[in-house]
């Protein structure tokens, strides 16, 4: 280690308690593996991993022991590495900036494979936490918790993710249409229900009103409008016209407010927002109570299922009876002799489903637009051809044939795979070409658009701006620093047009143009993107290889499958979609009928199901049945401990160490104290905020002082140290906490992330060759231990 003084002579080591031992074990782990990954990703080919040994070591023990494909396993695995080979020469656009997805993706990646290896690796005598010591850490606990205060308290900002959604997001919808008199002359209104930046509006508008308010914009605004509905003097106004027409004025309004400049107007402020807002009619009350009685069951469900999951496998003999599933599957001659708490689980799991539909299809924002994607899904399945295809080949082939209409080209000069990218992307308003042009027309700059579309579809160009002007690499927290990657790309030389740097100037002090060129970048990034998609599916090698993958992975199924009514599971999924897109298109039915038609699909389908899932399981010669326990095995494998001697000795970690050295470490491990304790103290308070802010009458967004919450009544006592510190051998709460995409904010500063241990981080290089020693080396003693486990 570094930073040893002139005066240290003498060596030792540092003692740690064995709650410090966890947290210096997860924090290692953690730094290691987010390294490894962060340098596969830029190259992440199969054969890069034998450079990572954790990446390694899950690659082979977790994912190459997978029994699906173990005879052919070569062959599979070399194929998969030619796709990532073609994916890499495609070269695309997000691997030049951060997306937030694709980040995400990485980050739940890396905590999972830290609870796989925190639930391996373990501290010496990590198998008692006896009294004595549980009390020692909630002491350490409360003393930090005191000191913590006597230090002022933060405030904590109380939100939903409803409401945050609603305090940054546009979010429109016409509820329904009612029919109003005047003067004797009757008509239709529609009513209008919005919420912007926290502002709510409900209003009531003619369809006349939408046609002056486009008339209006088109003046006021000199940019590509979307088009009105047209009028229908001689239309017989009948239930299905007044539908139809409030879903076309609906799309709209949206594509409208796609438009930044336009969304922002004082034409749609008064049109939405402002003026004298409508109120719900007795009978939209009572419809409005009816929707969240409905959401009030499902929820209850929902925490009724996860209950009996939960004590299904809270004890040794729930675990033992999901292990023996399978085989009880197999023996059991019908439907009815499904043991009482699986059938009640799946009988739970059915409502759920039944209220998913229910919610994709009638009370999600954008409803009308998962129907558009399930109709069209619907329309593009071929399902005669498939048909066809069964009654004449093998299962094998018949994967195959799949393959082929899924990814040849039998629709005009797209196969479907290409065609179904495109549509979906066509239906983002956010990054479609509606959304493009409304930039384009902010900027109005044709030379600035071009260039900004010829740069992002040049690699060299484009990599080169993002290296030296990627927002994350830059140290200060200015938006003008950020954006240093918009100069870069406006004023890159060598293609062309050439920008003037009057013009860009003018872009980045601007700020409705540098941020209409912000989100343009954005979506031509997008656009670059879903172009090498496109072209990655419509690739004869790409083709064949997926071909060849179906044919090694779905190989161990073909006889199962060749007694299995195929047919019928083709008839009854097709039927069912049907009946699915017609309760979606209903409107006229109530909540509670729209919610017990899907019920009903859903238990329409579950005989039959269950019967073609029978047929396969009776035929399974054991590849399916050793696939299922491989699983278990896994998932057992990080729920608890095991008596496996891979320990970590933490007197070896720390030995040799000088007393500055020992002084850098006793500090990183007070930081790392307070970074796990401020984890806890939020959680407990993020639990009672949440129940008190449930508890009121007109919750708001206000902002909460702990202090008020910690001496209110109601605190949760249901944390348990032991989890929540990590130091429980079943997943902790932390853990969880840590796979979620929840997010907890106390007031601007974020709480959630270990800062950067400099004296800790020293001993990664001798915690590795300790990793090395006690796990990577012992490999095929982990495997025999992994394979003999009694659960399996």
């Amino acid at each position: 280690m570094e930073g040893r003084g002139a005066g240290d002579s003498a060596s030792g080591s540092l003692a740690l308690c064995r709650r410090q031992q966890v947290n210096v074990l997860k924090y290692l782990l953690r730094m290691c593996i987010t390294e490894e990954v962060n340098q596969f990703k830029q190259d992440p080919m199969l054969q890069n991993l034998e450079k990572f040994p954790f990446l390694d070591f899950v690659n082979k023990v977790w994912i190459r022991s997978f029994p699906w494909i173990q005879e052919d396993s070569k062959t599979f695995w070399d194929n998969i590495n030619e796709l990532l080979a073609i994916r890499k020469s495609l070269q695309p656009a997000s691997a030049y900036r951060d997306d937030s997805k694709v980040e995400k993706l990485y980050e739940r990646l890396i905590n999972i494979t830290v609870i796989l290896f925190k639930n391996t690796l373990r501290p010496y005598e990590d198998r008692k936490h006896d009294k004595a010591e549980k009390e020692r850490d909630e002491a350490a606990y409360n003393e930090w918790k005191n000191s913590f205060q006597d230090t002022g308290l933060p405030t904590v900002s109380i939100q939903t993710n409803k409401q945050k959604q609603d305090s940054h997001s546009f979010r429109l919808k016409i509820l329904t249409s009612r029919r109003t008199e005047t003067s004797g002359k009757a008509y239709e209104v529609y009513v209008i229900e919005s919420n912007y930046k926290g502002r709510f509006g409900r209003m009531e508008h003619r369809f006349s009103a939408f046609l002056l308010l486009h008339e209006c914009l088109s003046k006021n605004f000199k940019i590509s409008l979307p088009t009105p509905p047209s009028k229908h003097r001689f239309s017989k106004h009948t239930s299905d016209f007044i539908e139809t027409r409030r879903r076309d004025l609906e799309a709209y309004l949206k594509a409208l407010c796609d438009i930044p400049e336009i969304r922002d107007s004082g034409e749609i402020n008064a049109f939405l927002l402002a003026g004298e807002a409508t109120h719900l009619t007795q009978e939209e009350k009572i419809i409005q109570e009816e929707e969240q009685r409905n959401l009030a069951y499902a929820n209850a469900t929902l925490k009724e299922l996860l209950e009996n999951v939960k004590s299904l496998l809270s004890t040794e003999e729930g675990i033992a009876r999901l292990y023996k599933l399978y085989p009880t599957l197999k023996e059991m001659p019908n439907f009815s002799h499904l043991p009482a708490d699986y059938a009640n689980i799946l009988r739970l799991t059915k409502t759920i489903t039944a209220y998913s539909l229910y919610f994709r299809f009638h009370c999600e924002d954008e409803c009308e637009q998962n129907i558009q994607k399930a109709k069209l899904l619907y329309r593009l399945t071929p399902f005669t051809a498939i048909k066809g295809i069964l009654a004449i080949t093998n299962p094998v082939n018949f994967l195959q044939d799949l393959a082929n209409i899924f990814l040849t080209k039998p629709l005009n000069t797209k196969n479907l795979a290409q065609l179904m990218v495109s549509e979906t992307a066509s239906q983002n308003p956010e990054y479609n070409d509606n959304a493009r042009k409304a930039r384009i027309s902010v900027i109005n700059s044709p030379a600035v658009c071009q260039k900004i579309f010829n740069v992002i579809n040049n690699n060299e160009a484009l990599h080169s701006c993002f290296k030296s002007g990627n927002p994350n690499t830059q140290q200060s927290d200015s938006r003008s620093s950020k954006d240093n990657y918009i100069r870069n790309i406006l004023s890159y030389e060598g293609i062309q047009p050439n920008i003037s740097d009057r013009v860009i100037d003018e872009i980045m002090e601007t700020p409705s143009k540098l941020s209409a060129t912000r989100q343009l970048i954005e979506i031509e990034l997008r656009h670059s993107d879903i172009r090498k998609i496109v072209e990655f599916c419509g690739n004869d090698k790409i083709i064949q290889i997926l071909k060849n993958l179906t044919s090694l992975f779905f190989k161990p199924l073909a006889e199962a499958y060749q007694s299995a009514d195929m047919n019928a599971l083709l008839s009854l999924g097709k039927k069912s979609i049907a009946k699915i897109l017609s309760v979606a298109e209903n409107r006229s039915q109530s909540s509670s009928a729209a919610f017990a038609a899907y019920r009903d699909i859903v238990d329409e389908i579950e005989k039959p199901l269950f019967e073609f899932a029978h047929q396969i399981i009776q035929n399974d010669s054991g590849t399916l049945e050793e696939t299922i326990n491989w699983f278990l095995a896994l998932l057992d494998k990080i729920r608890k401990d095991r008596n496996d001697p891979y320990c970590i000795d933490f007197d070896d970690l720390t030995a040799g160490l000088y007393p500055s050295e020992i002084e850098a470490l006793e500090r990183d491990l007070n930081e790392l104290d307070h970074s796990v304790f401020m984890k806890l103290h939020l959680r407990e308070i993020k639990v009672k905020a949440l129940k008190e802010y449930h508890q009121q009458e007109n919750p708001s967004d206000g902002e909460i002082s702990l202090t008020e919450l910690l001496a209110s009544p109601g605190q949760s006592d249901g944390i348990d140290l032991g989890e929540h510190l990590g130091v429980s051998g079943f997943i902790s709460d932390e853990d969880l906490e840590d796979l979620s995409i929840s997010e907890f904010e106390s007031g601007s500063k974020s709480w959630n992330s270990v800062p950067k241990l400099h004296a800790l981080s020293l001993l990664a290089p001798k915690f590795k060759a300790l990793v090395q020693d006690v796990l990577f080396s012992r490999y095929e003693d982990f495997l025999v231990s992994h394979q003999n486990d009694p659960a399996s």
